[in-house]
């Protein structure tokens, strides 16, 4: 791999003129971060899944407990979103090198997320105990 050693300041580049700066980046980034779900190569078959399962199981989203987790999944992808658009260097060689372990961090969420909506599709006639209603 080839992603330079830098000695950056991150959150000193967390300003309104370092974003409008980089704005230009957003498109690009969205663009890469969406072929990640997309690539079959990785881990996109399980993205796939998960949101087939998400799918299947819509009505979880009216449990707290599935929101938490989609607010904290979404804030995984402001956070990595926001390290692309203020990296000082050449950003079309870092997202290749980097993207897809960035999404394996989350992929544990991102199943989590998925047995929630699945599990809220199969407990339509059974309580937690398992008996009929």
């Amino acid at each position: 791999m080839d992603i330079p050693r830098i000695h950056e300041n991150y959150p000193a580049n967390l300003s309104l003129s370092k974003f409008a700066e980089n704005s230009g980046r957003i498109g690009f980034i969205a663009c890469e971060m969406l072929k990640q779900f997309l690539a079959a190569n990785n881990w996109g078959l399980c993205w796939m899944l998960i949101a087939f399962a998400i799918f299947a199981g819509r009505k979880s989203f009216g449990n707290a407990s599935c929101i938490i987790l989609w607010y904290i999944f979404a804030s995984h992808f402001i956070l990595y979103a926001t390290a692309y658009l203020i990296y000082p260097y050449k950003l079309p060689l870092l997202i290749p090198q980097t993207i897809d372990r960035l999404y394996l961090h989350i992929l544990p969420l991102g199943f989590l997320i998925a047995i929630i909506h699945l599990g809220k599709m199969t407990d339509r006639n059974f309580d937690f105990h398992g008996s009929r209603r």
